[in-house]
């Protein structure tokens, strides 16, 4: 799969760095495209030797514009945050030390949420989903 290759790449090329897109939701929606089993263990084995120290999950409770790249139908997005969720569960009994941080509230408590968590945990691998 092109798009967990190349964020495994994004990520093996930077120490620090901050993403929208991890893993996880890679994961989420390879599920949901019946890719599941290959990429979820190259995923496994990748974040086993690059665990991540903190990920944002930021729930879906805006509606998504119509930019005709993503689903703006509410199933859809239901199925792909349930499974998500299951992967964060995976991520976190592999990697006892991860945080994961659910982000919600208004656009600008959300910025000041993960700014305050990046300022108070430098030198760490931090993602949002």
């Amino acid at each position: 799969n092109y798009i967990l290759e190349n964020q495994i790449d994004i990520e093996l090329e930077n120490s620090n760095i901050i993403v929208d897109n991890t893993l996880c939701e890679i994961l989420a929606y390879s599920c949901w495209l019946k890719e599941y089993d290959i990429l979820y263990t190259k995923a496994m084995v990748f974040l086993n030797i690059n665990p991540y120290d903190i990920i944002f999950y930021i729930p879906p409770e805006l509606d998504i514009q119509n930019d005709w790249l993503r689903h703006v139908d509410k199933n859809f997005q239901t199925i792909i945050d349930n499974r998500i969720k299951q992967v964060l569960v995976k991520a976190k009994n592999l990697n006892k030390k991860l945080q994961i941080i659910t982000v919600t509230w208004w656009i600008k408590q959300r910025r000041n949420i993960v700014i305050n968590s990046i300022i108070n945990n430098k030198n760490t691998t931090i993602n949002c989903i």
